[in-house]
């Protein structure tokens, strides 16, 4: 894997800790109506689709068992419809899916 790769997955994986990090302890409920808490783990949300938009084509088509797509898209929704993010979706993702995201892209670091 080249140094950009392994660094993108580096910054990838910071973003999962952070998400992890700020709804410890939260709830759905707790967290909707904690705006920082929210805007910050949309915030994470958007800078790994970012990087992950950006990432050689070839390296993700080569490790398909994570949705690249999917990460990458939920960014364009986030940074073009702001006003209308469903929040039972990020809290979704934050909750159910970040924990398995950040350990497939451990597998991947060099």
């Amino acid at each position: 894997m080249n140094r950009g790769i392994n660094e993108t997955i580096k910054k990838l994986i910071k973003y999962c800790d952070e998400v992890i990090n700020f709804i410890d302890g939260f709830d759905y409920d707790t967290f909707v109506r904690d705006l920082k808490t929210f805007r910050a783990t949309t915030l994470c949300l958007i800078q790994m689709g970012e990087l992950v938009y950006n990432m050689d084509k070839s390296f993700k088509d080569g490790n398909t068992h994570i949705d690249w797509n999917g990460i990458a898209g939920l960014r364009h929704r986030l940074v073009h419809d702001y006003e209308g993010i469903n929040d039972v979706l990020i809290w979704n993702i934050a909750s159910n899916e970040i924990n398995k995201l950040k350990d497939d892209l451990k597998k991947l670091q060099t």
